[in-house]
């Protein structure tokens, strides 16, 4: 049961402190209140626009609490309550069961983290493109979420080379002239996202990847400003890891902050994580509400 609501607030958005007003005024109520500290909270409700949502996001998970989202923003495509009307909100929360949506872990040896919307890996130099080796590997391998015993940066990074090694070993499609399995594909591209479905809409879709239905459990692949070879965005399953691997060193930038550099040769494992995030939201057709987003009530 929802009684304690954390409000985190965009105050760059002229309107917010009063909506966050309205909100502390409605919620006697319905026998609620308004905390000053998100570990004190049963909900966090977001008031701004998609970026104050994904910060929320942020909250929800590390305190294993609920999100709901109030739309300040231009976009505002993730958080679904209208500003104007606080009792839709409360409403909600008090009567209604939370979605779930499901997040991204990356592994990349001496860093492990989540990521809400997307994780880009991404050129360090603008003087050349990106060798970028990727393979994915089915639901019927082992490696799964499979935990890296090893202790220290250098041991921990060894050992996930040798499982994408692995992975290349028994699935690569591809041998050289010996019939040795090749690195996995090089793909030759400024970088690829790979998003949540909760993320599908944001850098995903101005690559050219897919808008995925944010009640899916799957998490999509987009090589930026692919050169060679020409593929598709790809989805892959709750089932299925994604191993990078690039060339030269790259950056990594997990929901639009930089987490760090790759050097070389340095793999990385990508897949569905074990962690959700609860959303509270009001019902909608996501392909409507695409439409909306993407400007179809501006065609006359």
């Amino acid at each position: 049961m929802i009684s304690k609501l954390y409000l985190s607030l965009n105050l760059e958005k002229e309107d917010a402190n009063k909506v966050a007003h309205n909100i502390k005024q409605t919620c006697d109520q319905y026998s609620m209140s308004v905390v000053d500290d998100p570990k004190d909270a049963d909900c966090v409700v977001t008031i701004g626009g998609d970026g104050t949502y994904l910060y929320g996001s942020r909250l929800a998970l590390k305190y294993s609490i609920p999100l709901a989202g109030v739309n300040l923003g231009r976009f505002g495509f993730l958080p679904s309550f209208s500003a104007n009307n606080p009792h839709d909100l409360l409403n909600c929360l008090k009567l209604t069961q939370p979605h779930i949506r499901c997040v991204l872990d990356i592994d990349t040896g001496p860093q492990k983290f989540n990521a809400i919307n997307e994780i880009v890996v991404e050129r360090k130099s603008t003087e050349r493109a990106l060798r970028l080796s990727m393979i994915s590997s089915p639901p019927i391998y082992g490696t799964l979420q499979q935990e890296i015993s090893a202790q220290g940066k250098v041991q921990r990074q060894d050992f996930l080379n040798s499982q994408m090694d692995e992975v290349i070993s028994e699935f690569s499609a591809y041998s050289d002239e010996t019939g040795n399995p090749v690195k996995g594909t090089a793909f030759v591209c400024d970088g690829v996202v790979v998003a949540t479905p909760l993320g599908s809409t944001a850098y995903s879709s101005s690559a050219g990847g897919p808008a995925i239905s944010p009640y899916s459990n799957v998490m999509s692949v987009t090589l930026v400003a692919l050169h060679h070879p020409r593929i598709p965005a790809v989805v892959l399953t709750n089932n299925e890891n994604l191993y990078l691997r690039a060339e030269e060193e790259c950056v990594i930038v997990c929901d639009g902050r930089q987490m760090g550099e790759l050097v070389g040769g340095e793999a990385v494992r990508i897949s569905v994580g074990q962690q959700l995030i609860r959303v509270f939201e009001k019902p909608a057709s996501v392909v409507s509400k695409l439409a909306h987003a993407f400007g179809a009530d501006r065609i006359h």
